[in-house]
Order: structure tokens, then C-alpha cells, then sequence
């Protein structure tokens, strides 16, 4: 998928029938909790990709600074699972991360110890 082009793409919101776990914050989505769901096909394969609310809008604020900075273009779209990296990237990386990792820590995900260390070096 690494910045291929989908030959076909759906994007919508759902409710949830059944435990999903988030593409991005490796969270639960709960039975009747709205979730974006995302189908397409990347290299000849079809995939499908799960984010929770939450990582979604962040995922959204962080394409529409880059759209703002660079100009709209896909190449400014956060990967599915890469929100995480992007957010700890981007010019404004100590708020980003820390809104990731507060997703992360609000769904019981667990939070890589590279992300703390980080955030930890910038308290200090």
C-alpha cells in the first residue's frame, strides 16, 4: 500500500455490529460505536481498515495542515496505520503525539515505549 493509489475506494461511517479493533490505535470499536470503515483495492488486493472516531479526526487535522502547508495532493494522506508516526512528524509533533497516545491510553491500547520516551524528552 506504501503510497500506491487505490484502483477502486469506499470510505463511510458505521455502526459497529460486532468488536473491532482500530487500525491505528490498535483500540477496541464496541458493539454500536461508530467507526470509519475504508475498502479498497491496493496492488491487485482487496483490503479493508478500521479507525475509531477518534483517530480518524486526528488523522484528518494532520492531512489538512499538509494540504494547507504543500497544497492538497494525496501524497499528503496519513497511511492506514501509520497515524502514530505521522503524528509524532509533524511540525506541531508534541501535540499530536500526545493526543495518540491519550487515544491510545483511553482504549487500553498499548502505547509504544519509543512514543513515551519521546513525549518524556520533551517534559524535560
Amino acid at each position: 500500500m506504501s503510497g500506491e493509489s487505490p484502483t477502486f475506494f469506499h470510505h463511510a461511517v458505521v455502526k459497529a455490529r460486532k468488536p473491532h479493533k482500530c487500525y491505528e490505535c490498535r483500540g477496541a470499536i464496541q458493539p454500536e460505536e461508530k467507526y470509519h470503515k475504508f475498502a479498497g483495492v491496493w496492488n491487485g488486493d482487496f483490503q479493508t481498515f478500521q479507525r475509531c472516531g477518534d483517530c480518524h479526526t486526528l488523522a484528518v487535522e494532520i492531512e489538512n495542515q499538509r494540504d494547507s502547508e504543500f497544497g492538497a495532493h494525496e501524497d499528503n494522506n496519513v497511511e492506514f496505520g501509520g497515524l502514530l508516526e505521522h503524528a509524532s512528524e509533524s511540525e506541531d509533533n508534541k501535540v499530536r503525539l500526545s493526543k495518540v497516545v491519550a487515544i491510545m491510553q483511553k482504549c487500553g491500547a498499548i502505547v509504544p515505549q519509543w512514543a513515551i520516551d519521546r513525549l518524556k524528552g520533551d517534559e524535560q
